[in-house]
């Protein structure tokens, strides 16, 4: 009983987790980017994780062996993920066309930037909206490196990991 019991939880857990494909605006912003990119891709992997699929990833990890990730899990309500590998690259190195209709895009739809690179054929951009208290409810990052395209999108209490993730990082001079 334990055994068929189990099996129906785990062949349950997709749809209590949220773990289905990526949403409409996420799809439009990955397929404007590849058509403006110059560059073809191919699909490595895509998905989204909601909360209840959030909430099981919070309980393996560890308030006590990592305090910041335990609480930066807790913080995140919905993540978006889509890895895009190279298959050729017709680019020449230069992504700024791109970033503009990335930016374009973006400002038409509310978000704000606040990290934006486009040099030595890479890419990076970091997107962000705020509720009406000022504190940051969503974040899209947009990746272009020599090997694949990277984006992801994060819903939910931001403010804290994004700070902490501009120092980290040391983009402290592309932060606007």
């Amino acid at each position: 009983m334990k055994r068929a019991l189990f099996i129906l939880l785990l062949s349950g857990v997709p749809l209590l987790t949220g773990c289905f494909g990526v949403n409409d605006y996420f799809r439009a912003v990955r397929t404007d980017i590849i058509r403006n990119c110059g560059v073809e891709f191919s699909e490595d992997t895509e998905f989204s994780i909601g909360p209840v699929g959030l909430t099981i990833a919070g309980i393996f990890v560890s308030e006590e062996e990592d305090p910041e990730a335990a609480r930066f899990i807790s913080e995140i309500k919905r993540v978006q993920v889509g890895v895009y590998k190279k298959k050729y690259d017709d680019n020449k190195g230069s992504y700024s066309r791109v970033i503009k209709n990335i930016d374009k895009r973006m400002k038409m739809h509310g978000w704000q930037y606040i990290v934006k690179r486009c040099e030595e054929g890479e890419l990076s951009a970091v997107y962000t909206k705020s509720n009406p208290r000022g504190g940051l409810t969503r974040m899209f990052v947009v990746n272009i490196d020599r090997e694949e395209l990277t984006i992801m999108q994060l819903d939910g209490n931001l403010t804290n990991i994004i700070e902490t993730a501009i120092k980290e990082r040391g983009l402290e001079n592309y932060y606007h």
